[in-house]
């Protein structure tokens, strides 16, 4: 499955608040065919005292992926600090059979790391050591983990690499900016470069992918074997669709409208079939739309006149007027 990547391998980024199941399943009915060939939730974080109920895990994972082939081709990204009770809740995961878990060494947000997660045991390799040992040992699926490249400085880059290699990780996604950079400044790709040199399991390359030829430049750049793609993907979900159909496809404008319909077409009715509200439509349908329109100036007041609205079908009378 997964051991086998090859190149041109796409994953969609798990995005704290955003890629939940109902976004992923959006994205996996509108491009599946020839769309992303991997997918990731969001951070579960594990708890300190207590197993969470596996309803709650199941959940989190959506139950469209759990029960159907998409669960195969979807990593369970979970957060932990050294002090959680990582035996407990990942045994149980482990019994519900979910084929992958993802450990978060990423997260660059001041509450994560203040709890000593996310970004932080880059800093501090023992306690990332006993971590990814304390899963390791009771999880049995494929276990992947996606790091920066440092927290202030990237002087245990290397060491990460060969700690992530010895511990048993199958695969290691790599964010090329540090914690300190947060979202700022440019993805450093060397380093996904010397990780592909020094690792001997699959180098995923993220950061700074915003187009096709993003991806291709990665790939030729880095060697690495998969690129993972996060913000590039919120503003245009249907990246991976032109990227394995028609690089062109991505600069055309009357498609990219034709997408933005859809895409919010197919959220706004997965939302209605979960029995959501509809302020809480509203709100879900504002934090896809601020992405999709983001950086394009000619859209900038219609973009505002969407962010604006008040009622649901305001925003649908406003974005009907554009497409």
């Amino acid at each position: 499955m997964i051991e086998n990547l090859n190149r041109k391998i796409l994953f969609l980024a798990p995005m704290e608040g955003i890629t939940d199941d109902i976004y992923r399943k959006v994205i996996f009915e509108l491009y599946h065919a020839q769309g992303f060939d991997f997918y990731s939730t969001d951070f579960l974080r594990i708890p300190t005292i207590g197993a969470m109920p596996a309803k709650k895990t199941i959940s989190h994972l959506g139950h469209f992926f759990y029960n159907q082939l998409p669960g195969k081709k979807t990593a369970l990204q979970i957060l932990s600090p050294e002090h959680a009770n990582i035996e407990e809740n990942i045994k149980a995961i482990e019994q519900l059979k979910i084929p992958w878990c993802d450990i978060n060494l990423g997260c660059p947000s001041k509450k994560v790391n203040g709890h000593k997660g996310g970004s932080y045991l880059l800093q501090d390799l023992h306690s990332l050591k006993r971590v990814v040992d304390r899963v390791r040992k009771n999880f049995n699926g494929f276990l992947s983990a996606k790091i920066r490249i440092g927290y202030k400085d990237t002087n245990s880059f290397e060491d990460t690499i060969s700690l992530l290699n010895d511990a048993g990780v199958q695969q290691i996604t790599i964010h090329a900016r540090t914690k300190e950079q947060m979202y700022q400044g440019h993805a450093n790709w060397s380093f996904i470069k010397k990780a592909k040199d020094k690792s001997q399991v699959p180098i995923i390359g993220n950061g700074d992918v915003n187009s096709p030829t993003d991806i291709d430049r990665m790939f030729n750049e880095t060697n690495c074997d998969g690129v993972m793609i996060g913000r590039g993907a919120l503003r245009n979900p249907w990246i991976a669709n032109c990227y394995k159909q028609d690089h062109q496809l991505f600069s055309d404008q009357d498609y990219r409208r034709s997408q933005i319909r859809s895409f919010l077409s197919e959220f706004e009715s997965e939302l209605f079939k979960r029995n959501q509200k509809e302020s809480t439509i509203l709100k879900r349908l504002k934090s896809v739309t601020k992405y999709l329109l983001e950086g394009d100036d000619s859209q900038q007041l219609i973009r505002s006149s969407f962010l604006r609205s008040r009622e649901l079908d305001e925003f649908k009378e406003n974005y009907i007027k554009l497409y």
